[in-house]
């Protein structure tokens, strides 16, 4: 992966002074310092340096509460040519597919077209079917429901819809990123106990497969029900 030659890597700390590091040497990433590693990766992109920019990005992504908070950032340092990074190119598009809120101004500005194109497309395959009250139906059987004022398939729409009506505020400039409401995680947590044990593993079993396949990257098929629902229900 690495060439065999000596190669200059810019340290993170500050200033950012320049280093001879011998093939073989590699930087201590903690998992996580994306702050702290966004100078060097820059570098790495523009010195076509992607064996120590995979490194780097691997570390980093070992933390898997920053990339919910971060996507964006990993998105902007993956390279639309960087079949090693394929994990976590899905990884960053299905948080930012589940999330309210759409890119931001700022935060398209960040991507390639390609990258903004993708989150686009995930997104839209997400919100047609989450938004739609006949999906819940489908994936929540009713016959197994203990909700008590109405079945989970009604109650998850009625919480997507509830999504749609709030507005959304953008963030304030300069201010920390902080978790989005997600909304796979809204609908799991809108079903009862019974509804929530049998059908939320499948949910988000088939919602990630659909967002794979609106990018075009999916050969899987879905992991089948035991017991299928046996038509569409339209009421």
């Amino acid at each position: 992966m690495f060439p065999k030659y000596v190669f200059k890597l810019f340290d993170p700390s500050p200033p950012l002074n320049v280093r001879i590091r011998e093939i073989g040497v590699l930087p201590t990433v903690q998992p996580g310092a994306t702050k702290k590693w966004h100078p060097t990766i820059q570098s790495t992109i523009k010195l076509g340096m992607p064996g120590v920019r995979s490194y780097i990005l691997n570390k980093l992504a070992e933390d898997k509460a920053i990339i919910a908070t971060t996507a964006v950032d990993f998105l902007s340092w993956i390279q639309d040519n960087d079949e090693w990074a394929q994990d976590l190119f899905l990884q960053c598009i299905q948080i930012l597919a589940f999330r309210r809120s759409p890119l931001s101004h700022d935060e398209a500005h960040q991507l390639s077209s390609t990258m903004v194109n993708a989150v686009a497309l995930a997104r839209e395959r997400v919100r047609s079917l989450f938004y739609n009250p006949n999906y819940w139906k489908v994936r929540i059987a009713n016959t197994l429901c203990r909700a008590a004022n109405h079945h989970c398939s009604d109650g998850v729409f009625l919480a997507m819809a509830k999504q749609m009506s709030i507005s959304v505020k953008p963030s304030e400039p300069g201010s920390e990123p902080s978790p989005e409401p997600d909304l796979l995680q809204i609908a799991v947590n809108s079903m009862c106990a019974a509804c929530g044990r049998r059908s939320a593993d499948l949910v988000k079993q088939h919602a990630i497969l659909e967002i794979r396949k609106s990018l075009g990257n999916s050969d899987e098929t879905e992991t089948q029900d035991p017991n299928p629902p046996s038509k569409l229900c339209s009421k």
